[in-house]
């Protein structure tokens, strides 16, 4: 998956001219205050592997819908963070209906639908 990551990255480079202020390798500014396929997760307990964080929360949303990437940094902007991205809508808003306050290694998730940045590929 990191193989795949690192060429997305670059191929995302190429096709998409990104703003650079406060925008991560996967956004940009949505021009309408509409909910998107991004669902935003905070609260998440920063002492877990990135690796594992990003392959349990897979296993746990991936009930909810086909997700395309899953973006979560151990940087410190963005640890105990993460964005997942889902194919379609209704996934991504069942996902973040069923998991509000879930446990999730000792701690309870925070999600919402992301209105400020889109996926760009």
């Amino acid at each position: 998956m990191v193989a795949g990551f690192a060429t997305h990255v670059a191929l995302h480079a190429l096709f998409v001219r990104v703003p650079c202020e406060r925008l991560g390798p996967h956004q940009t500014m949505s021009s309408s205050n509409q909910p998107n396929t991004t669902l935003y997760i905070k609260n998440l307990n920063d002492k877990v592997n990135k690796n594992e964080l990003r392959s349990q929360l897979f296993a746990l949303f991936t009930t909810y819908g086909k997700i395309i990437d899953i973006v979560a940094s151990k940087s410190r902007s963005m640890r105990g963070q993460a964005f997942l991205v889902f194919t379609d809508l209704a996934g991504a808003t069942s996902a973040m209906r069923a998991c509000e306050g879930m446990l999730f290694y000792d701690k309870p998730l925070v999600s919402y639908l992301n209105l400020k940045f889109i996926y760009a590929i």
